[in-house]
């Protein structure tokens, strides 16, 4: 076989290879339908991962969803990043969260927890800057640098 007949099949090769592969993408590859719902949290189980919160239906009606929380899970707090154990009982809530398998084995997974509270309820403060031109405290007498 001659240099250039090689050449050929090896450019035929690459390209049927390259269109058997543009047919191929991720799009076929469906994840889980993701959604938020607002409610009220209503039961956290540390120990299992297990958490519960009320909320409306389309119709109206409140109902309870449970599901259940991964090591992945984002929990934030007023805007600052928290642990599971932080959220009370009766906290507004925003769940970002998936269905996971199918028929009995179905679970729901949280994949992110946004409370919000009243700053007179968060028990963790943001930290207050000193106003400008005022001093910082301290720990050295006075009148010594």
């Amino acid at each position: 076989m001659s240099r250039l007949a090689g050449m050929r099949s090896l450019v035929c090769l690459v390209a049927a290879t390259m269109v058997g592969f543009a047919g191929c993408s991720d799009k076929d590859k469906k994840g889980p339908k993701v959604r938020k719902i607002e409610g009220i949290a209503k039961h956290i189980d540390l120990k299992n991962n297990d958490v519960s919160m009320m909320f409306k239906d389309d119709r109206g009606v409140e109902r309870e969803l449970r599901g259940t929380v991964r090591e992945s899970t984002e929990v934030i707090i007023n805007g600052r990043n928290q642990k599971l154990e932080d959220i009370r009982e009766n906290d507004r809530l925003i769940v970002t969260g998936y269905k996971d398998g199918s028929g009995d084995s179905a679970q729901l997974v949280a994949t992110k927890i946004e409370v919000t509270r009243s700053q007179e309820s968060d028990w963790k403060k943001a930290p207050t800057q000193p106003a400008a031109g005022t001093p910082a405290a301290t720990t050295q007498p006075a009148g010594k640098p």
